[in-house]
């Protein structure tokens, strides 16, 4: 399930011929209780202290409204960021977004 998934375009806000990234990880892998997440890709934008903005404002907007109607529970930790409680959450996120993508990852 760890992996990045790709998918072009999708339904709306998401803009057709854009390749959208959705790489879902580990959130602080140097610990022993690691979490899974999804992190959208990112810039910083001016300083190391600032927390960055997430390439597409579309996508994340699109991720937060499917992962709401999927009613699978996230906490936000940095712009694009998504950490889900356990695996099978994050197996859930994964699911919710392939579906509302139509895309065949599962």
């Amino acid at each position: 399930m760890l992996g990045t998934y790709t998918h072009v375009g999708g339904p709306s806000p998401l803009r057709a011929g854009v390749s959208y990234s959705y790489p879902f990880g580990l959130h602080a892998p140097q610990l022993a209780t690691s979490e899974h997440c999804l992190r959208l890709p990112w810039r910083q934008r001016h300083a190391f202290d600032d927390l960055g903005a997430v390439e597409h404002e579309e996508q994340a907007e699109f991720v937060g409204r499917v992962l709401r109607e999927a009613h699978v529970s996230y906490r936000g930790t940095a712009p694009g960021e998504y950490v889900f409680s356990d695996a099978a959450t994050a197996e859930s996120a994964l699911l919710a977004l392939a579906l509302a993508l139509g895309a065949d990852w599962i």
